[in-house]
């Protein structure tokens, strides 16, 4: 019962990933952008009440546009999220999450990061970065779950909801 309340909480999501494809994008990074607007599509069909934003959203963006530094921008909209979801398979979203994770201890505990399988726990350098971020707080994927959509109809959702019931229950605390 509590769940299907969540559903119509008030909350902020990021979404974070490959950008929109410009002529000579690579095609993995092309299948990425797909994959982030299902994902955007899903939590907003899941979740009606929920704002969900890529940065380069123009209300977002405007909103922000007089920080002179991208990287200003993009702590400042975190800053205002409640949760975002990161699709990692850009050098972007690479760059993101070194950066914030390392020198923002509030992205932590908001971030989830969405990563082929073969990365999570690899015991490579990665895991310097990733091992600072609650458990379950990233969720590696298999191809098979990417090519399915999996990563936008379950994983994302899963995620989103326990943001929603974490919200939901704080109310009443």
């Amino acid at each position: 019962i509590f769940r299907n309340q969540a559903r119509f909480e008030e909350m902020e999501i990021l979404v974070w990933g490959p950008g929109k494809p410009k002529r000579g994008t690579p095609p993995t990074n092309r299948l990425g952008w797909k994959k982030r607007l299902e994902i955007k599509r899903q939590i907003k069909r899941t979740f009606p009440n929920a704002v969900v934003r890529f940065s380069e959203d123009a209300d977002i963006s405007q909103a922000t546009k007089w920080l002179d530094d991208k990287l200003a921008r993009q702590a400042a909209q975190a800053l205002g999220a409640d949760c975002i979801i990161i699709l990692e398979m850009s050098r972007g979203s690479d760059l993101e999450v070194d950066k914030f994770v390392e020198n923002y201890s509030w992205f932590r505990g908001k971030s989830y990061i969405l990563l082929p399988e073969r990365y999570v726990n690899s015991g490579g350098l990665v895991d310097v970065v990733l091992d600072k971020l609650p458990p379950g707080h990233v969720i590696g994927y298999t191809q098979q779950e990417f090519d399915d959509c999996a990563v936008a109809k379950e994983k994302a959702i899963h995620i989103v909801t326990q943001v929603a019931m974490k919200l939901f229950t704080n109310r009443f605390a």
